[in-house]
């Protein structure tokens, strides 16, 4: 079970990273001046990050539950 926690704590990890690059992205948007055509890409980097959350709930549920079965067995 410890190399599915570990598992699930790194990709909890990269998701993070993930997140962060991609809010930078975001960031980095220009409404005035469209020049690189990203604002075509928008509704992209919001499933993106849709997706992005959908694996952080899974992950932290993941550990939730291993934390309560690890308690529950002290």
């Amino acid at each position: 079970m410890d190399k599915e926690k570990n598992h699930a704590e790194k990709a909890l990890s990269c998701i993070k990273k993930m997140q962060e690059g991609l809010s930078e992205l975001v960031s980095l948007l220009d409404i005035s001046d469209d020049t690189f055509d990203e604002m075509d890409h928008i509704d992209t980097y919001r499933s993106m990050n849709r997706t992005l959350g959908k694996w952080q709930e899974k992950y932290e549920s993941f550990l939730n539950e291993q934390s309560d079965t690890f308690e529950q067995t002290m």
